[in-house]
C-alpha cells in the first residue's frame, strides 16, 4: 500500500513478502486504486505480465503471447505497407544471447515479405537505439496463416545489458501479424509509422513477436569449433520441405544431412556444398509424420538437429 500520492509523485515499494517463482510460465502483478466515493471504476485496476522462464533449457523463449493468436481479422496490418509493430524484451539475464526472432503471421494474400529488425535500447528515453540485426523474410519460405516463422540469426548476438527492441516491418499491406488478446498484456508494445510510438492497442493487444536466447553463446550448436554456427530447422512442424541457416568456415567437403526416426534408422541424407553464411533446403516430402533427428556431418564437425514432419 503505498501513501497518498498527488498527480506526478513517485514512492518506491518494497514487498514484503518476496517473490520467488518455482514454476514457469506467466504471472500477473496487479496494481489497485482505492479512492473512496470514486464514481467510475472501471479504471481503477491494471494487471502488467510477468514471464518466468526456466534458464536450464537451451532455447529460451522470451516473448508476451501464448501459442495461438487471437481469431483472424483481428491481426496487425497498416495501409500502403512498409509499416509495422515492435516489442520491448527485457532479458532475464545477462549476457543474453540472442538465436532466433520468431513472428506469427494470420494472414498474407498476395503474398508479400516482412522485415525483422532488432535494435538495443541506446535510443532517446532508453528507446531503440543501434540497429543490431536486419532480415527479410521472403514469402516463399512462410508459413501461414497460424504458424510461428523463424528468423535463425547467423550467429547469437549478446546483450549485456538494458533492453532489446524487436521490430516486424511489413513489406506490402496484404500480410498481417498475429495479435494475443488474453490478459495480462506487457504494455510494451509500439507501433512504427515512420517512428516509434506508443502501440494504439497497448493495453489490449500484445503482438506476436518474441525472441529465443540462450544462457551461452553456444548453447545448442553441439560443436567444439568456435567459427561454425549451425540454426535450427524452420518451419517445425513442417510439410514437404525444411530450411537451416548456417554459417560453416573453411569447409572444403561437401556437408552431409543424415535424418534418422525416433527408432534410430536412417531414412534419409543428403549432400550440400556449404562455405560461409547459407540457406539449405531439405526435400522431406516423403517422410511420415512424426519427430526426425538430424545429424549434420560438416568437416571434423557434427551437430544434431530436430524437427517435426506434419
Amino acid at each position: 500500500m503505498t501513501d497518498t500520492l498527488l498527480a506526478g509523485e513517485e514512492q518506491d515499494l518494497a514487498a514484503t513478502t518476496a517473490f520467488n517463482p518455482t514454476t514457469a510460465g506467466t504471472y500477473s502483478f496487479r496494481t489497485q486504486t482505492q479512492l473512496s466515493g470514486d464514481v467510475t471504476i472501471s479504471n481503477n485496476e491494471r494487471l502488467s505480465e510477468l514471464i518466468v522462464v526456466d534458464t536450464s533449457l537451451v532455447d529460451i523463449t522470451l516473448g508476451y503471447t501464448g501459442p495461438v493468436s487471437a481469431p483472424l481479422g483481428t491481426g496487425i496490418s497498416w495501409s500502403g505497407g512498409n509499416s509495422g509493430v515492435g516489442v520491448e524484451i527485457v532479458p532475464p539475464f545477462y549476457p543474453c544471447y540472442v538465436r532466433k526472432l520468431e513472428f506469427y503471421i494470420v494472414d498474407n494474400a498476395l503474398p508479400t515479405g516482412f522485415y525483422s529488425l532488432m535494435y538495443d535500447n541506446t535510443g532517446l528515453d532508453n528507446g531503440p537505439g543501434n540497429l543490431l540485426d536486419s532480415t527479410y523474410f521472403d514469402p516463399s519460405l512462410m508459413l501461414y496463416p497460424e504458424a510461428w516463422n523463424t528468423i535463425t540469426l547467423p550467429a547469437p548476438i549478446q546483450i549485456d545489458s538494458g533492453s532489446i527492441f524487436i521490430e516486424w516491418r511489413m513489406q506490402a499491406e496484404s500480410i498481417s501479424l498475429g495479435t494475443d488478446n488474453t490478459l495480462p498484456i506487457s504494455n510494451r508494445s509500439y507501433e512504427v509509422l515512420g517512428g516509434w510510438s506508443i502501440f494504439r492497442y497497448r493495453e489490449t493487444q500484445d503482438p506476436m513477436i518474441r525472441a529465443i536466447v540462450a544462457t551461452t553463446a553456444t548453447a545448442g550448436i553441439g560443436s567444439g569449433s568456435s567459427t561454425n554456427f549451425v540454426g535450427e530447422f524452420y518451419p517445425s512442424p513442417a510439410d514437404g520441405r525444411v530450411f537451416m541457416d548456417l554459417s560453416l568456415e573453411n569447409s572444403n567437403s561437401k556437408t552431409r544431412f543424415d535424418v534418422f526416426n525416433l527408432q534410430g534408422q536412417l531414412v534419409q541424407t543428403a549432400e550440400r556444398s556449404v562455405n560461409g553464411n547459407q540457406r539449405v533446403m531439405l526435400d522431406i516430402s516423403s517422410l511420415s509424420p512424426g519427430l526426425y533427428v538430424c545429424n549434420i556431418v560438416a568437416g571434423d564437425d557434427q551437430f544434431n538437429r530436430k524437427f517435426i514432419v506434419r
